[in-house]
């Protein structure tokens, strides 16, 4: 087919005029009489899962359930239920909820069907069959009987097949909060005894707050492991402190180390701490909120490791800082490539505008780029692990309602392109907005919540999810073909990476057909470039292009009821195909 396309029409564009365009989101919870909890997304090769609680505190029903999709996040199988426990008693995902690897997927979620009332316990299922069955929920040894214990925040980590892990913080029978961690080496199979992770004293008001834990997937028995806790002062006087295992979680290495630098019991560590590992590096970096540096706001501090986590350097403030001006209230924390990424959101510009910075092998920190066109707040990166793209989506505040919006880079960081709103629900209001990244489709899958769709209104959240590919195909006159304004025909490409050329084909017929030869599927077949054997073919300059200029040869007439679906396709340099774009739609 390379052959047929590249012998079509060939013109040499100067710039490209594309902009992202995002699917039509779909609502997926398909339960018009229950709200749903927070989404979370898990995906790699062909396989995309999101799960959510489908709940309501007006009834007797609160269910962990996913739904299920190939890598391109297209069509959305039935909810299916993942545990067993009793109606009526509340259940709760977050984020990292749902994990995926292969036919592999991993689900942890809290649970408060215990006989107290908020006496919280982690349950755990896993489906070897790619989400279609679970064989059978436990619930995680979290140091204390049940009823007798209640986990406060926590965080899971799949590494690969066999290596998954849970940190979390549990309030022990006294009331004190603790960090812990267990771990499993055989998929999820049997569980380790939960280690105590923190040094705290036995004491009134002394207590874990937040959680975070990250693995280089090359050394998936190394893990690093980051907290807040008070034990140098009551209250609110917290302090940040970093620990590792070297075998799996089975025993901790060195004492805690306190990484914040305002001292013991001075200043303020809030509400998060992020970590990430830089892969084939022994780069750590941790991130935290902490007030009472610079003056009663709140900064962006970020600490490195050289060395695997045994010595930090000093922190560093790489949001907000400047007196008065630019308080943060949102941040997060990845590495991808050879970056570490943050975000955070300050109200240095009049609003809580969200801003990204980078930092190459853990060096100094980038100038801070603005990505939202307002408001901001809930950063969550996603991207390709070596870098070539990485992705922010976030929920904009700008007004009301609000909706989910992303930006990406496919050059490290050095641009940030398209300030994307992609939730397209009429009144739609985003919350918990997440995202995680195929790489098979190089495509970003997002899950919110939305009370659109819901005939109770407000108070009935319900499951959307959507999203882009950096790489797309954008018709120039075409979307109104028959407009006497639309003189001329073109498209544009853009978001190609280091691809070389990009092909546009047309259909009237609905996909999928597999034209890659390795197995992914260009959705416009299964008759490509029906029109006579019209097609396009852009050089691609920096990833973008534009097709041939045509002359709109459609004009006063009018229309005849077809649709035609057109994508594009794009070729490496030397054999091999690159990306795969979105399908979309005119009416011709």
């Amino acid at each position: 087919m390379r052959q047929v396309l590249l012998g079509l029409l060939v013109t040499f564009p100067t710039l490209a005029s594309a902009q992202v365009a995002p699917r039509p989101s779909q609502l997926v919870d398909l339960n018009t009489t229950f709200s749903a909890g927070q989404p979370c997304v898990g995906t790699d090769a062909d396989r995309t899962v999101v799960g959510f609680v489908d709940n309501d505190p007006f009834a007797p029903r609160n269910a962990v359930c996913i739904v299920t999709s190939d890598g391109r996040g297209k069509t959305w199988s039935a909810p299916l239920r993942v545990d067993s426990g009793p109606d009526g008693t509340s259940r709760v995902t977050q984020y990292d909820s749902v994990q995926v690897v292969g036919d592999d997927v991993f689900v942890v979620w809290r649970d408060d069907r215990s006989t107290t009332l908020n006496r919280w316990d982690l349950y755990f299922n896993k489906s070897s069959d790619g989400g279609a069955t679970f064989a059978g929920e436990r619930r995680l040894d979290t140091a204390y009987p049940v009823d007798a214990g209640s986990v406060r925040d926590w965080r899971f980590l799949v590494v690969n097949a066999n290596d998954l892990y849970v940190f979390f913080a549990v309030e022990n029978p006294s009331g004190q909060i603790e960090a812990h961690l267990t771990a499993s080496h055989d998929g999820g199979s049997t569980w380790s005894s939960p280690v105590r992770v923190d040094s705290m004293q036995v004491a009134a008001n002394r207590d874990v707050e937040c959680v975070a834990l990250d693995v280089e997937p090359a050394s998936p028995l190394v893990v690093h492991l980051a907290w807040i806790d008070n034990r140098n002062g009551n209250g609110s006087l917290v302090d940040v402190f970093y620990r590792r295992s070297d075998d799996g979680g089975l025993t901790l290495a060195a004492p805690d180390l306190q990484l914040d630098g305002s001292g013991a019991g001075f200043g303020d560590a809030r509400d998060f701490v992020e970590l990430a590992v830089l892969p084939a590096t022994q780069l750590v970096g941790v991130a935290w909120l902490e007030n009472g540096l610079v003056d009663g706001d709140d900064q962006l501090q970020f600490a490195l490791s050289n060395d695997g986590g045994a010595t930090f350097g000093v922190d560093v403030t790489v949001g907000g800082g400047t007196i008065g001006t630019d308080d943060v209230d949102w941040i997060a924390l990845d590495a991808y490539g050879p970056n570490f990424y943050a975000a955070w959101n300050d109200d240095s510009s009049g609003s809580d505008v969200l801003y990204v910075a980078q930092a190459p092998l853990g060096t100094a920190w980038s100038s801070a780029t603005p990505v939202s066109s307002g408001a901001a707040l809930a950063p969550r990166f996603a991207g390709d692990p070596a870098g070539t793209v990485v992705g922010v989506v976030f929920e904009s505040t700008v007004g009301a309602p609000h909706g989910p919006e992303a930006a990406f880079t496919t050059d490290f960081g050095v641009t940030w392109r398209d300030r994307l709103a992609y939730g397209d629900q009429p009144g739609n209001d985003a919350d918990f907005v997440n995202v995680a990244f195929n790489a098979y489709y190089r495509n970003f899958v997002s899950a919110w919540l939305s009370d659109t769709g819901s005939a109770a209104g407000a108070n009935r959240n319900r499951v959307w999810v959507g999203g882009f590919r950096p790489q797309t195909c954008l018709a120039v006159g075409w979307d109104d073909i028959y407009d006497p304004a639309s003189q001329v025909l073109e498209f544009g490409l853009t978001g190609f990476g280091s691809d070389t050329v990009a092909i546009v084909g047309l259909s009237l017929g609905s996909g999928p057909v597999v034209s890659t030869g390795d197995g992914r599927k260009w959705d416009i077949g299964p008759t490509i470039a029906p029109f006579g054997g019209f097609g396009f073919v852009a050089p691609l300059t920096g990833g973008d292009g534009l097709t041939t200029t045509l002359p709109n040869l459609f004009l006063g007439g009018s229309p005849v009821g077809f649709t035609v679906r057109f994508g594009a396709v794009s070729f490496r340099p030397g054999p091999g195909i690159g990306h795969l774009t979105d399908v979309f739609t005119f009416g011709l």
